[in-house]
């Protein structure tokens, strides 16, 4: 999953949701492509349902983290 905001902004609520879910394992890569910036969100796992419930939740996530566009 790809967020729009900052490593720094993602890193807490994605820290808290890795504990929520220690079956699974987080990983978050930093980007910038020309004035573009964010992170990439990577979430492994094997039980197809539980990656399921992590990509709704990380979802709910980037929704809460979406900035105003500027003027």
């Amino acid at each position: 999953m790809t967020s729009t905001v900052g490593e720094a902004r993602v890193a807490s609520p994605l820290r808290e949701l890795a504990a929520a879910m220690p079956q699974l394992s987080f990983g978050s890569y930093p980007f910038r492509d020309g004035d573009a910036h964010g992170t990439d969100v990577v979430v492994r796992c094997t039980d197809p349902a539980l990656l399921d419930e992590a990509m709704a939740r990380l979802g709910q996530i980037r929704a809460g983290m979406v900035l105003p566009r500027s003027t």
